[in-house]
């Protein structure tokens, strides 16, 4: 294939070369020396070897370059890949938000490697670095004393659950019930010692570290709870003392949770939860018990407590809100805010509270956000992110910033959610096994199980992760963007910018005064590229509605919640989703059914909304109408009501049959509205709304409690096969790809058009539109074109 780079260094003799077929390929060179002989000789003389290929880019490598023994390569794939010229691969990483990597250089002397990406970001990276192998902590079998030979289980004294304590020792359990306790010593190596053994932990057991990492919880088959407590007196801890032992439940406890230093939650049979405080003696007491709704898997895998509100996360991807009673002699609570199957059916990894702030990962691949709404007693969820990993497990919030540790494949990755790149990769073997972790500082230390035998790995994450010179973008084609207006509190308007492109995500910013945007928040939830975007302006804040591939449509919330340095702190809320197929009303038969069904491949090209006066106003607050212009050729028309967040389909009709690229919304000087289609034939049509105004301004909340539905074969209610334009001009030979209007007096409209056919078109339309009894007309008074304006088609504004 195509060769893009080669590099040489003198020193070692060494070429290196890249292609388009993912190797690197390594190549020694002999040069013939002779006297009176000159370079150019010498070079033509030359016997070039190959050494080695070495494969370990996915896509096309673009640069090469070569430092003393070190290779660095640099590609499509993203990756930045560090081999040894033994051919071994040292170090890699996935950089620039999945982009192309078009640049790379070195610094011997700062030990640093500099990158430039397809998303306009310029990183750093380590070059040498203390390669951090994970230590065996093993132990022997006669650590095990004669006492212990007789619990039942001989064959399982391995460590089934590990713990990380407040002195760096670990805590371990076995499937014979024997409380494992190891404090490490100068060499690496780990010194054991059995602290407890009891027959009742023996084959099930749970164990759990406060968040002091002072008290190890531990929970039985048959409902027992045991509290040990870490000794402190000494620097390096010496063993765990048994502070409690408390029969919690009649039966199984499914769960154990800490909340705080010393209120602990369990979970027992049918989803009953019980909230233990532990007193100044380190007894257990029992201070409140709650309910989870019946589901089939009724236990949690999460939980969070601020103030009076607990939150928990179940095994069945719902996020529940309880309000804990002061009154601990009440009966058993009930939740009183539930977020049903949120992070999908495979459940709810971690719940964390960072202020007023909730973030939430499930097993889904999602981050989401929530806000607490004190005044309310309720939460407000506000975004979700979709990660590059595939089981988030936890959240930390650190020096480096946000960070989100999980699993990919086999490996355990720490993801920088505010850089949006993977700071560290350990290959542990994957998520299915017991392990904990802990920051000091710039120290994290990662405990797991692999092989049925302890693993510690330890790290300095200042000699990993390296400051970003210059924030990324999007990393691929940037498709619509607009400018936002939104006031802060004091009355100051602030001018955003907002983006959508190919990569799914929709990213707001501000200019810097270095004329660079400034990433405020990043909305990842689309399952397909972003391709448009409209915005409308309300008294205290702004709709988003987005849409594009897999015919999805999003309503977002924009709001300044506070100013930090002149920079707004925008809070960002996902109203409503709606898609044209419901996937999960998805046909498991199809072939059985004769209902005709959505393009699956439909996209939605462009939209355009316009705010509209209730006249119920408080009850519904207000209306919003959306013009949806689609690639299947109909044009779709949404209402949206602000108070309640709800989506409706009003009217789908047909006129084009083909792809409608731009849609605009006019207002006549009698209150009626106009929508604008343009197509890929050329032609603009002009469409009476106030069928659809009526009907959204007119409706009963009632009436459109269902209205948010997928599109399928049975819309006769949605769709007016009468429904025709009441104009149409062809004013370009093909499609339409960009326009704009001006309003003038006597319903006079100056509309400028660009399209695929070169030409540059400015159209006086006349719209005559009477009173609501009777039909529009419009025609074009005056036309002015240049079929030559560029020298190929015009495709933007």
């Amino acid at each position: 294939g195509v060769i893009f780079s080669v590099s040489y260094d003198a020193a070692s003799q060494y070429i290196c070369s890249t292609s388009d077929d993912r190797s690197v390929r390594l190549w020694s060179v002999d040069l013939q020396l002779s006297d009176g002989s000159n370079r150019v000789t010498q070079w033509k003389e030359a016997k070039i070897t190959l050494l080695r290929s070495m494969y370990g880019h996915t896509a096309r490598v673009w640069r090469n370059i070569m430092v003393d023994d070190v290779i660095i390569s640099v590609g499509e794939d993203s990756c930045l890949c560090v081999w040894s010229v033994d051919g071994s691969l040292q170090k890699y990483w996935k950089t620039h938000q999945g982009a192309s990597v078009w640049s790379v250089d070195c610094s011997k002397e700062k030990n640093l490697i500099v990158t430039g990406g397809a998303d306009g970001g310029i990183s750093l990276w380590p070059l040498h670095t203390d390669r951090a192998v994970p230590n065996l902590l093993a132990f022997h079998e006669h650590l095990y004393g004669q006492e212990f030979t007789s619990v039942k289980g001989h064959n399982q004294n391995f460590p089934r659950r590990i713990g990380l304590t407040s002195k760096n020792n670990i805590v371990a359990i076995t499937g014979n019930g024997c409380l494992l306790y190891c404090t490490l010593l100068d060499s690496g190596q780990g010194n054991w010692k059995v602290i407890h053994q009891d027959e009742k932990l023996a084959s099930y057991c749970l164990l759990e570290m406060s968040p002091c990492r002072q008290y190890v919880a531990l929970g039985s088959m048959d409902g027992y709870i045991l509290v040990f407590k870490e000794d402190c007196s000494s620097v390096q801890g010496k063993y765990l003392i048994l502070s409690d032992e408390e029969k919690a439940v009649t039966g199984r406890i499914f769960s154990l949770r800490w909340l705080s230093s010393d209120n602990l939650l369990s979970c027992g049979p049918h989803g009953l939860l019980e909230m233990w405080k532990l007193g100044f003696s380190h007894q257990m007491k029992k201070v409140a018990e709650f309910e989870l709704p019946r589901s089939k898997e009724q236990w949690i895998s999460a939980a969070a407590l601020r103030e009076k509100f607990l939150v928990c996360g179940d095994r069945n991807g719902s996020i529940h809100l309880f309000e804990v009673s002061d009154d601990q002699s009440c009966s058993v609570q009930f939740p009183s805010q539930s977020f049903y199957k949120i992070h999908g059916h495979l459940g709810v990894s971690s719940l964390t509270w960072y202020g007023n702030y909730l973030y939430s990962t499930g097993r889904d691949g999602a981050l989401r956000c929530y806000m607490m709404l004190e005044n309310e007693s309720r939460l407000e969820c506000l975004n979700a992110d979709k990660l590059q990993i595939d089981w988030p497990a936890a959240t930390s919030l650190s020096a480096f910033g946000l960070l989100v540790l999980g699993f990919r494949a086999v490996n355990f990755v720490v993801w920088s959610h505010t850089e949006r790149r993977t700071l560290l990769t350990v290959p542990c073997g994957g998520g299915h096994r017991s392990w904990d972790w802990i920051f000091e500082g710039h120290t994290f230390r990662l405990i797991y199980l692999k092989d049925k035998m302890v693993h510690m790995y330890t790290c300095m994450m200042d000699e990993f992760v390296k400051p970003v010179i210059q924030n990324g973008f999007h990393s691929k084609h940037i498709t619509c963007v607009r400018q936002v207006l939104l006031k802060d509190k004091a009355n100051i308007n602030h001018s955003l910018l907002l983006s959508a492109s190919e990569d799914t995500t929709i990213r707001l910013a501000v200019i810097s005064h270095s004329n660079v945007p400034q990433t405020l928040t990043v909305l990842q939830s689309h399952i397909s590229s972003v391709r448009t975007l409209a915005v409308c302006q309300l008294h205290d804040s702004v709709l988003v509605f987005s849409g594009g591939g897999r015919a999805q449509l999003k309503v977002w919330k924009l709001v300044i919640h506070a100013t930090q340095e002149f920079i707004p702190i925008v809070k960002c809320q996902e109203l409503t989703s709606h898609m044209l197929r419901d996937p999960s009303k998805r046909n498991k038969k199809p072939w059985l059914s004769v209902e005709r069904t959505v393009d699956p491949e439909t996209r939605y090209m462009d939209l355009c909304a316009v705010a509209l006066q209730l006249r119920d106003t408080d009850q519904r607050g207000t209306a919003v109408l959306l013009a949806a212009g689609c690639s299947d050729g109909f044009l779709r028309i949404f209402g949206f009501y602000t108070l309640c967040s709800e989506l409706r389909l009003l009217g789908k009709y047909s006129f084009h049959d083909r792809c409608i690229l731009k849609v605009s919304l006019i207002q006549t000087e009698n209150f009626r509205h106009i929508a604008l289609t343009m197509a890929t034939d050329g032609k603009v049509a002009l469409w009476d709304l106030t069928t659809c105004v009526e009907e959204l301004v007119g409706s009963e909340h009632s009436n459109s409690s269902s209205a948010v539905s997928a599109d399928n074969g049975n819309n006769g209610q949605v769709v007016a096969d009468s429904h025709r334009p009441f104009s149409f001009v062809k004013i370009h030979q093909s499609g339409i790809n960009s326009f704009d209007w001006l309003q003038l007096q006597g319903d006079k409209y100056l509309l400028a058009t660009g399209g695929d056919d070169r030409a540059l078109v400015l159209s006086l339309i006349q719209i005559i539109s009477p009173t609501l009894q009777e039909n529009m007309q419009a025609e074009v008074v005056l036309q002015w074109r240049d079929n030559c304006a560029h020298a190929s088609q015009i495709t933007g504004e």
